[in-house]
């Protein structure tokens, strides 16, 4: 059966249509997918831009070697003063040294701190809050920023005790990293790493 002439016309137009509007929908379709995936591929990166949230790595500080301190031993009878000293090597160029000091308060109670050997160094350098625990915090700086050196096994202070521990108990007097950490630098902003020998103290 022939259609009339407008009727080819109408169904040549729809058909057409059909086709322009399946070609609408694929492009759609592809700009879609397209813009998805930009969305999943982040941005090329650029070597010298920094990274949100990341922090620049600070350098290392320089490292002056090893500085040696010593704390020496004692005995006392129960209920008498014993005394040790906090002595030094490799003491070189130093304006600036912290840490803690730690024993048994069982054994010894702290008494009093004295024969101080650096420049501004006095009882005001030490912590004195959580002694019942057996512990000393320690902190001293050159106020003139010069640097002080002292000559191997001089002593820096000394830190008297109470022996108050039955006879042949004994507690070491040692430095330590907590709660003050231990940080020693010389006048060139360098760090000591450092090496402590603790003291022993008998009760006699």
């Amino acid at each position: 059966m022939k259609l009339p002439h407008f009727q080819i016309v109408i169904t040549f137009f729809c058909f057409a249509m059909a086709i322009g509007c399946n070609s609408d929908d694929k492009a759609r379709e592809a700009a879609t997918a397209e813009a998805l995936e930009e969305i999943k591929t982040p941005p090329a990166e650029n070597p010298t831009a920094p990274i949100i949230g990341q922090q620049t790595p600070q350098p290392r500080p320089k490292t002056a070697g090893t500085m040696h301190l010593n704390v020496t031993g004692g005995s006392a009878a129960k209920g008498s003063e014993v005394c040790v000293a906090v002595t030094a090597k490799d003491f070189k160029s130093i304006v600036s040294v912290q840490y803690s000091l730690k024993w048994d308060p069982k054994v010894l109670k702290f008494k009093q701190l004295k024969n101080f050997g650096l420049p501004q160094l006095n009882a005001e350098n030490f912590g004195r809050h959580i002694l019942d625990k057996g512990q000393l915090t320690h902190s001293w700086y050159d106020a003139n920023v010069k640097g002080i050196s002292k000559g191997d096994g001089e002593t820096l202070y000394e830190i008297c005790f109470e022996a108050i521990g039955s006879a042949g108990s004994k507690s070491a007097v040692q430095i330590v990293d907590a709660p003050t950490s231990i940080e020693i630098a010389n006048v060139n902003s360098e760090f000591y790493t450092l090496d402590a020998t603790p003291g022993m103290v008998l009760v006699k």
